[in-house]
Formats: C-alpha cells, sequence, structure tokens
C-alpha cells in the first residue's frame, strides 16, 4: 500500500492487474474489502470520466505468530475505478458521486463464495473496475421500507487481437432498512 496521492496516471496503472496484485489477492485469508470513495470537489480527476469516484479493493493476509508488536493481518490495496447507479435519485439534494459504500468478505477462501472465482479468473494485464447498484428495489422492498444494494466487480480484458472483452461477478447483495447498515450511503 502507498501513500502516493490518486491521480488519473495512478488510478489506470494501479487499476491494471499486476502479478503482485494477483498474488495478493489470491492469498488473502483474513478478509477482502470493497470501499467506493466518492467524488467531491476536492478530489482528483478520474481515469474515466464515467467514473465518479475511486474504488479500492484492500486484500488482508494472517500474519503467523505474531508477536507483542506486530499486527495479526498485512494489507494490500488495489486502487480502481469506481461508480455508483442510484435507482433512487428523485432527491434535489442528489449529486452523482455523493456516495461512500463498503462491503466486506470475512470467508474470501470460502470456496462457494464469489472471491475464489475472481482469483481463479482475473489476469496479470485485467483492469478492475468497482460499480455499485444502490436502490435496486422492487415493489415488495419498497413497500417493506427496505433498500436493496450490489457491489460488482467488472473486469475488462484485452484480447491478443486487440479486442476488448468485458466480465461482471457480483460480489455481494445486501437487503436492510434504510440506515447505517446499508452498503451504499450518500454522503
Amino acid at each position: 500500500m502507498s501513500s502516493t496521492p490518486v491521480t488519473a496516471e495512478t488510478l489506470a496503472e494501479s487499476a491494471t492487474l499486476t502479478k503482485l496484485d494477483l498474488a495478493a489477492m489470491r492469498q488473502a485469508d483474513s478478509s477482502v474489502s470493497f470501499n467506493h470513495l466518492g467524488k467531491r470537489d476536492d478530489s482528483p480527476q478520474y481515469a474515466s470520466p464515467g467514473a465518479n469516484g475511486v474504488g479500492r479493493i484492500r486484500c488482508c493476509k494472517k500474519v503467523a505468530n505474531p508477536g507483542p508488536y506486530d499486527d495479526s493481518d498485512r494489507e494490500y490495496t488495489i486502487d480502481c475505478e469506481s461508480t455508483v447507479s442510484d435507482y433512487d435519485s428523485y432527491d434535489a439534494n442528489y449529486k452523482p458521486g455523493n456516495y461512500k459504500a463498503f462491503a466486506l468478505d470475512h470467508f474470501p477462501q470460502n470456496v462457494h463464495g464469489p472471491w475464489p472465482a475472481v482469483c481463479a479468473f482475473v489476469r496479470v494485464g485485467d483492469i478492475l473496475s468497482l460499480h455499485w447498484v444502490a436502490c435496486n428495489n422492487n415493489a415488495h422492498s419498497k413497500k417493506a421500507g427496505l433498500y436493496v444494494d450490489r457491489v460488482e466487480l467488472r473486469v475488462e480484458r484485452t484480447t491478443r487481437g486487440g479486442m476488448k472483452k468485458r466480465f461482471t461477478f457480483i460480489l455481494d447483495h445486501r437487503v436492510n432498512p434504510g440506515d447505517s447498515a446499508r452498503m451504499v450511503q450518500p454522503y
């Protein structure tokens, strides 16, 4: 993890998977978290005009036999583009990018979860981005006062022939009341 400021150049570079990124993704055994840091007036320009925030994928690995001054986990961060689609953006205060979002996978090595499939599928050179869907409600969830939020990992791969292929993995899906437990929240 670096403390380099996120700019269009660093974001484009960090979103393209390296060997080290891929190793960190595959070795994560403690947790994997996904964040959306919304765009604000003082935030940098993003590599794509469609991005409305910076995404962070944090991979954590347990440390064997940590000492009294050691952390129990080591963390590796991959920055990428992040977008939010809000299907309930009728509020007059709504501005694209005025969101924060968080999802956590406590068991990344669960063979039935999405993370092992992602790790087996992605390759060095793939470009990752996060897409968050807020208020993906239907009539039943609206009537119950619940919000349906989802986070997807989008993978873009350039073939040897120069064609771009795109793939989507649903990482997490939540149904919550409109409180602090929501996955996607306006600022």
